[in-house]
């Protein structure tokens, strides 16, 4: 049972773990978490400490594969911390890494950060409320606004960011097709919900989130020396804060494409 963000453990080998502890590091806001080995025996006292840690009786389940598989068990789940309950919860293969808890239907925002300096490009995409990033890290729907910049982030003499930017937004007949989306994977999560989760049309960007934005990607960047390609993850909670999940890389993404071709 390892308590996260903790600056002595190493997560090299995982890219998630690992560039989450570098965005708490860096100064981003991320949930605190409690990450467990691979059948790793539950207790009672491990789950008073869970409690205790994650401020919370609920928890939010991401699953960490150490094991090839071609059919990984989606996490982002809310569970009660129960002994009995996260045991069920367990899956071979897996560490279970448990984060304080989000409830996935009442997200305002679920946004993407992309930076690629060969391509002197940094894009914002988003997704409204009621959606998260999964839906857009896992293709299940496209972005409902996307703002292209070029990279280094262009500025005019009074910081206006905004002269240099490209807008796209999805069309009306998409967003609500991307709502019947939405729902029918969420019921795949168990869960009942109701079209009042969502805006009736989708609510751009205000100004000061896409400025808080730029100040954090270049805040990360400053000290990000991985790749000169990479997403960063994030989500706006229904309490209006960010927090941010991981940065994935090409190569990271090639890895898990190459661990899953091995068990065809």
């Amino acid at each position: 049972m390892i308590v996260l963000p903790n600056k002595n453990y190493n997560a090299a080998n995982n890219e998630k773990i690992s560039t989450y502890q570098f965005l708490a590091n860096v100064g981003c806001p991320v949930f605190d978490s409690v990450l467990f080995e691979e059948n790793e025996k539950l207790t009672k006292e491990k789950i008073v400490q869970l409690k205790e840690t994650l401020k919370s009786e609920y928890c939010t389940i991401r699953y960490q594969y150490i094991k090839p598989c071609t059919n990984p068990i989606r996490g982002g789940n809310k569970s009660l911390i129960d002994l009995e309950k996260l045991e069920e919860r367990k899956v071979d293969g897996t560490r279970m890494w448990l984060l304080q808890p989000i409830d996935r239907t009442k997200n305002i925002y679920g946004i993407n950060m992309c930076v690629n300096k060969p391509l002197n490009s940094f894009v914002i995409e988003s997704v409204g409320k009621g959606f998260d990033v999964s839906d857009i890290n896992r293709g299940d729907i496209t972005p409902h606004e996307v703002i292209s910049f070029n990279y280094p982030i262009e500025m005019g003499w009074q910081n206006e960011w905004w002269k240099y930017i490209k807008l796209d937004f999805v069309s009306r007949e998409q967003f609500e097709n991307d709502k019947l989306i939405r729902i029918n994977k969420l019921k795949k999560f168990g869960l009942e919900p109701q079209m009042e989760i969502f805006d009736k049309e989708y609510k751009p960007l205000d100004y000061s989130l896409v400025n808080n934005l730029i100040y954090y990607v270049n805040l990360i960047d400053e000290f990000w020396d991985k790749s000169d390609e990479y997403t960063i993850s994030i989500s706006m909670n229904n309490n209006g804060k960010l927090v941010f999940w991981d940065i994935q890389t090409p190569v990271g993404k090639s890895k898990i494409l190459r661990r899953s071709r091995r068990t065809i």
